[in-house]
């Protein structure tokens, strides 16, 4: 990895070298849940609440010619909370996992997201 200080993304030329390490953009196959798709949100101002897809393991930035920082946590703190972030956030602190009470190999009934 480059040592140099990471760019900002509005330097960003939409090469879509990011792409090719996105867990969540191989998942979805929806180009507004890769990085280059959420990169031309950040610089269009419409971010939504597909920034709460990311994994955050910053994948795209190892791949950037440009060494661009790709802080998608930046965004996605700025965006309203979801109610069932709300929620996998309460299970979290709670339980200790995103589903609340679970009984060892309880399977939950509830797998959401966003």
């Amino acid at each position: 990895m480059n040592d140099e200080k990471k760019k900002p993304i509005s330097n960003c030329i939409n090469c879509g070298m990011c792409n090719a390490n996105c867990p969540t953009l191989k998942a979805t196959s929806n180009e507004l849940c890769g990085p280059r798709g959420r990169a031309l949100m950040i610089n269009n101002n419409t971010e939504d609440k597909s920034f709460y897809i990311c994994t955050l393991c910053k994948a795209c930035e190892h791949s950037c010619p440009l060494n661009l920082e790709m802080d998608f946590r930046k965004v996605r703190d700025k965006l309203e909370k979801t109610e069932a972030n709300e929620k996998m956030i309460q299970n979290i602190r709670k339980y200790g996992n995103p589903f609340g009470e679970l009984n060892e190999g309880e399977v939950p009934e509830d797998l959401y997201c966003c």
